[in-house]
């Protein structure tokens, strides 16, 4: 958490004009269908640039 919350301090002190956030998430959903239970990884990123 710390490494995000300096990252995203110096994305907003920055100088310039926009900013490369690089966005990912890694996880489980677990499914339930008629008592039957599948857990089904996630994995999402994403780049986003910002325009201040």
């Amino acid at each position: 958490m710390g490494s995000t919350l300096n990252g995203l301090m110096k994305m907003i002190n920055s100088p310039a004009d926009s900013s490369l956030l690089d966005l990912k998430m890694d996880g489980k959903a677990r499914l339930k269908k008629g008592g039957i239970f599948i857990n089904y990884p996630i994995h999402y990123q994403e780049k986003k640039v910002f325009k201040f």
